[in-house]
């Protein structure tokens, strides 16, 4: 497993946070950032504002219109929580970028914001700020493909790579020298061809489920295979809810287990639920985690009767993909967001800077 153990602190602009809410951030300024909502980049945001805000009435939380929903969804259950996200949330349109007011060493400024989006999971985005002459690059969790980069027109100036100054990067799977990942594409192909398959030998009665590593980061699989096969994916009550007001989940999700044959519900210990116990399961492992601690490099893996079949697929970077990234931007400086287990920062920012000179030499 790897740790996300950035601190908040963008050291290139003073007076702002992302992806951290502790005391320390509040101290620092009152205006905050949010990649996405994975709950390891959102440690205290609640309690944070809530505490802060009587003191700090200025504060503001900057992210993605669709995270700013999310949240609306996943604390629609607290009075208190709501009213401090309508106080605070400042929505962000993608690849539009925004002056944004803050303090900076006490003075009033302003900076010009971009969110751009970081194909990790629903609402997710990488954030280019750019300041007194400065480009900086914060990627949040992310998953750029090699044939993606040209066409990310806000790092591009008249067609030129941007120069940026700083990058702090998703290093999480940085270690992984010998594994790469398929792309989207290939998964869902596959993933196509699993389902077609079983079908065919169940006289298109068969149940598929499709594992769920996470809350977030299986939306692209959800809207893929329900627009295949023109059905609705069922999923848990409480992660519908959590989908409301969003176009892009919502009418490809039902929360009803007999309105369809194809789950991403989730699974007991034992691998089952009560719509999945039964014969005829084909059961669906995209994950990158089962491959990352894999001594194989191979994309799949069958279990027993090939009911059970694990598919190397990620949203994070893999090692060749952030050499690319690294090649392609150049930036004169990088910053690692993660440790991967069995390291130290001081051992990742050694990597990072090896391979910084390694692919711009």
């Amino acid at each position: 497993m790897s740790c996300f153990q950035f601190d908040g602190n963008i050291r290139e602009i003073e007076g702002i946070s992302v992806d951290s809410f502790q005391d320390n951030d509040f101290k620092r300024g009152s205006t905050f950032f949010l990649s996405h909502c994975h709950s390891d980049h959102m440690v205290n945001l609640i309690d944070g504002f809530t505490k802060h805000i009587p003191y700090q009435p200025d504060l503001e939380l900057h992210c993605t219109v669709m995270s700013s929903i999310i949240l609306k969804n996943k604390f629609a259950h607290s009075e208190e929580a709501s009213y401090v996200l309508d106080q605070v949330l400042r929505p962000l349109r993608e690849d539009e970028p925004t002056f944004i007011r803050f303090m900076w060493n006490r003075l009033p400024a302003a900076m010009k914001v971009t969110a751009i989006p970081a194909k990790h999971c629903v609402g997710s985005c990488m954030f280019l700020f750019r300041f007194v002459g400065k480009n900086v690059l914060y990627t949040g969790n992310f998953r750029l493909h090699e044939f993606e980069l040209e066409g990310i027109d806000a790092l591009h100036d008249e067609g030129d790579v941007l120069q940026l100054d700083k990058i702090y990067l998703d290093t999480t799977f940085l270690k992984l020298e010998k594994h790469t990942f398929p792309t989207r594409k290939w998964v869902l192909s596959f993933i196509f061809n699993e389902i077609d398959n079983h079908l065919e030998e169940t006289d298109g009665e068969g149940v598929i489920h499709i594992f769920r590593p996470s809350f977030l980061g299986s939306e692209m699989i959800i809207r893929a295979v329900a627009r295949k096969y023109k059905c609705k994916i069922h999923v848990e009550w409480n992660v519908y809810k959590q989908f409301r007001g969003m176009r892009n989940v919502i009418p490809y999700i039902t929360y009803k287990s007999y309105a369809t044959n194809i789950h991403m519900c989730r699974l007991d210990r034992s691998g089952h639920n009560n719509c999945c116990n039964q014969p005829n399961v084909l059961k669906l492992h995209p994950s990158a985690l089962w491959y990352a601690n894999s001594n194989s490099t191979n994309w799949v893996r069958r279990g027993r009767n090939n009911q059970t079949v694990h598919i190397a697929h990620s949203m994070h970077c893999s090692r060749k993909e952030l050499e690319a990234f690294i090649g392609y931007f150049g930036p004169t400086q990088m910053t690692p967001l993660v440790v991967p287990e069995g390291f130290t920062m001081d051992e990742i920012q050694e990597e990072v800077d090896n391979i910084q000179q390694e692919v711009l030499d």
